[in-house]
């Protein structure tokens, strides 16, 4: 292997991994061949290490690029200057440009796929309208494909096999089950708040703005935020589908899961890239003893002392959210590869979805920054399988809008739900009349679905009261009581965030406010060794219990 690897970098080097099967057969796993571009070495090293850069085949996609100028859109249209692919499946734009490049003496890679069959012989169930810059590199078409949701890919030696999207590369392998000991060993994971926020603020380049708030997304240094410029959303609907799509990515703690492999013993029933490859759901050890997780990468190294292995674990919500981010990360980007909605092969789906039913509503109060009381909604809803006239359709999303009751206001865009029948919104004034409703988005037609009935609630209010407030202090000057407070509840802590004021009562008659700590107040005595107290009241009005009654004797 060191005469090979001595050869001059001009001649090329092609490195495949092979892993044996359970039958001792050796294979090369998808993905397994690599392509050397890069040698470093010092001559001056007594050591003569040599360092060699061998990116997977698929690296050489990078180095084909559109340069068929024929049929590009004139002045004067919206995609001016561009190479348009319309109506068409992911395989037979991508065997166009394959074609084009290898009649130009490319890239050694072949398409094992057409514009009628993925690289498992299926049908591509979609199509895409594709505007592609002039040089722009294959690898990015590709990628925003894969990223807007369409395909799958992988290399199978010198081929490229293109899927569609959560197929083959998709498997459920459930019957591999990983353990400690025999298939693993160290089980690190890692934890991070670093991709966490509370706020997105999403604008287009028109400067429409959405902002969108999660009630739910961990604060313990106060609330994270996040701008997210989305070059390619036309309107504030989808400027805000994309923002609570990145919302819902960055609410929660992401965890993943590295594993090293143990790739010898007796006990050894699960070979990695025979049993298993990355894109596999496999059963392993998490914070659970057994968890349903998905492979996300498989990495092998050799060294002096052998072979060794490292797994990269996703649990089921952290997948999700990657491949809801990859969906729409080629708009916020602004790619220079756009896609249209996708249809059924050769058809146009202009049907409508059917209107939600079942729409239900809960709503609560908590607290901003400044503690003042804020409103916040969740609706919920039956699920929609079908169009208006009966037919099935599958559904990917619904829209939320809004108004205050009564007024016949305009309706406002609220929020989003993608593969959920319930979604939040905020903020709202407690105890305001609002009305909402919902429509549904299919998965392939242009037509946004039916509205659902409106439905009337009430935002709740805060009624929870404060605590008593601790007992005045007073002093007697001539006719008048000085009445100062300490700042605390009856039981010494402080008063609540949401504090308002103390109403000062002389017998049972009230005298006046106090609103800070440690604030004079005066008034008059008002007759023989009065009584003094008070009551603490909330932004939202609630009132307290009085507080212990003080007199000047």
């Amino acid at each position: 292997g060191g005469s090979l690897l001595d050869r001059p970098t001009e001649s090329g080097l092609e490195i495949s991994l092979e892993v044996t099967s359970h039958d001792g057969k050796w294979v090369e796993p998808s993905g397994g061949r690599f392509v050397l571009i890069q040698k470093d070495d010092d001559q001056a090293d007594e050591h003569e290490i040599v360092r060699f850069t061998c990116p997977s085949y698929g690296w050489l996609l990078v180095k084909a690029r559109l340069l068929s100028l024929t049929g590009l859109l004139p002045e004067g249209h919206s995609q001016a200057g561009k190479r348009p692919f319309l109506h068409a499946t992911p395989g037979s734009a991508l065997v166009t440009l394959l074609s084009e490049n290898r009649g130009r003496g490319g890239i050694h890679l072949s398409p094992a796929f057409t514009g009628e069959v993925d690289s498992a012989g299926a049908a591509w169930p979609t199509t895409v309208s594709l505007y592609l810059d002039p040089g722009v590199p294959l690898a990015t078409t590709l990628g925003s494909l894969t990223e807007q949701g369409f395909v799958d890919w992988t290399t199978q030696g010198r081929n490229l096999a293109v899927f569609n999207i959560d197929t083959a590369l998709n498997r459920n392998v459930g019957q591999v089950r990983l353990r400690f000991g025999t298939e693993l060993a160290e089980a690190p994971a890692t934890e991070s708040l670093e991709e966490v926020a509370s706020i997105v603020l999403a604008r287009n380049s028109a400067g429409t703005t959405q902002t969108v708030v999660s009630d739910g997304a961990p604060a313990p240094y106060g609330r994270f935020e996040e701008y997210l410029s989305v070059s390619g959303a036309n309107d504030s609907a989808s400027v805000l589908w994309y923002a609570n799509t990145e919302l819902a990515r960055r609410s929660r703690i992401r965890a993943q899961y590295t594993r090293e492999l143990l790739l010898s013993g007796d006990d050894l029933k699960h070979y990695p890239l025979v049993d298993y490859r990355p894109g596999d759901w496999i059963i392993a050890p998490t914070h659970l003893p057994h968890d349903f997780v998905r492979v996300q990468e498989v990495a092998v190294t050799k060294d002096a002392n052998g072979i060794s292995g490292v797994l990269v674990l996703n649990d089921r919500i952290l997948d999700a959210e990657l491949r809801r981010a990859r969906r729409f990360q080629s708009t916020i980007d602004g790619s220079s590869t756009s896609s249209a909605p996708a249809n059924p092969a050769g058809t146009v789906d202009t049907r409508q979805p059917a209107a939600p039913t079942g729409v239900r509503i809960d709503s609560d109060t908590f607290l901003d920054a400044r503690g003042e009381p804020v409103g916040m909604i969740r609706v919920h809803w039956d699920s929609v399988t079908t169009c208006v006239d009966g037919q099935a359709m599958e559904v990917v999303g619904y829209e939320m809008w809004w108004r205050p009751a009564g007024l016949n206001a305009p309706w406002r865009a609220g929020n989003v739900a993608i593969g959920a029948t319930s979604v939040g919104f905020e903020p709202l004034t407690p105890g305001q009349e609002i009305e909402v409703r919902l429509r549904a988005r299919g998965r392939f037609t242009t037509t946004p679905g039916a509205w659902s009935n409106p439905v009337a609630h009430v935002v709740a209010t805060d009624t929870t009261p404060p605590p008593s407030p601790s007992a005045l202090t007073i002093a007697i000057q001539g006719d008048q009581a000085i009445l100062t407070w300490n700042g605390r509840t009856i039981d010494g802590a402080l008063m609540p965030f949401d504090f308002s004021h103390l109403t000062i009562y002389r017998n049972s008659e009230p005298v006046g406010e106090i609103r800070s700590a440690h604030v004079a107040f005066r008034t008059q005595l008002g007759g023989w060794n009065p009584a003094f107290y008070a009551v603490a009241v909330d932004r939202s009005g609630n009132r307290s219990q009085p507080g212990p009654a003080v007199t000047p004797l």
